[in-house]
């Protein structure tokens, strides 16, 4: 199943799962921008959108545990929309990038369960119709005591 990057609101990493799918240009009536008529608002196919949405975990693609249950409940109560941080700050959450021999994180190195988690996030999204907002920087994780 090809993921329709189109979908995302803001800042994506699309570029790292999709290999080099393209993303339709800025008026597209695939893609999600301010509407045309009232900027205060969002348009999507074209057509004017309310984006309702809401979370257990602010990561939530990092965790797997209950992910169906946790993108349905939005969608049981109306909702089309989720923001979605890139972070790795909870028990359990894996990091995107693999330890070295120095324990220290190789840049050159991408931890495959990072991004399979999020592609998963991301196609059981779109099986949803769900708008996805990624948030590739979120400072909490640089305020926190470690």
């Amino acid at each position: 199943m090809a993921i329709h990057f189109h979908r995302f609101i803001g800042l994506s990493i699309a570029a790292e799962l999709s290999r080099g799918m393209p993303l339709p240009a800025t008026g597209s009536d695939a893609a999600i921008e301010p509407d045309s008529s009232n900027r205060f608002y969002w348009q999507y196919q074209g057509k004017p959108v309310l984006l309702p949405g809401g979370s257990w975990r602010d990561n939530l693609f990092n965790h797997p545990t209950g992910l169906e249950h946790h993108i349905d409940l939005p969608v049981a109560a109306g909702g089309n929309y989720l923001r979605d941080t890139m972070s790795q700050r909870n028990a359990g959450n894996v990091f995107p990038y693999l330890k070295n021999s120095d324990s220290l994180f190789d840049l050159d190195a991408p931890n495959p369960q990072y991004w399979d988690r999020l592609k998963t996030f991301l196609q059981k999204t779109h099986e949803r119709d769900i708008i996805v907002q990624l948030e590739v920087w979120d400072p909490w994780d640089y305020y926190a005591n470690h």
